[in-house]
């Protein structure tokens, strides 16, 4: 999961862990975290404090512990688009179209990575 971290990381902010509010100023830090992902996932943060990258990183763990389960992946979809797809459209973002292209760039720097 380390690695799908990374990549998730690489495509929201490039790595930059001082990098500016994005989405016109609705998401915030490195993993350009919403209001309403913070308050899914159950975790007892300011939206502000998702600039921490280690609160962060543990929003998206609790989130995807409650969202990404194995019931709910679709057969012949990888993990990797799974989880990723939901960081980028919520809930049902694996099934909306809409996050394929995310998915693509995510997809994109897990293969540079091998």
């Amino acid at each position: 999961m380390a690695i799908l971290i990374y990549a998730l990381m690489m495509v929201e902010s490039g790595g930059d862990m001082h990098v500016g509010p994005g989405d016109g100023g609705r998401a915030i830090g490195p993993f350009q975290i919403h209001e309403a992902y913070l308050q899914d996932s159950g975790r007892p943060y300011q939206h502000r404090e998702m600039q921490d990258p280690h609160k962060a990183i543990d929003v998206i763990d609790a989130y995807m512990r409650r969202y990404a389960t194995p019931e709910r992946k679709p057969d012949g979809m990888t993990w990797e688009e799974f989880v990723a797809r939901i960081h980028n459209g919520g809930p049902r973002g694996h099934e909306r179209d809409s996050t394929l292209g995310y998915w693509a760039r995510v997809k994109k720097v897990l293969s540079d990575l091998d």
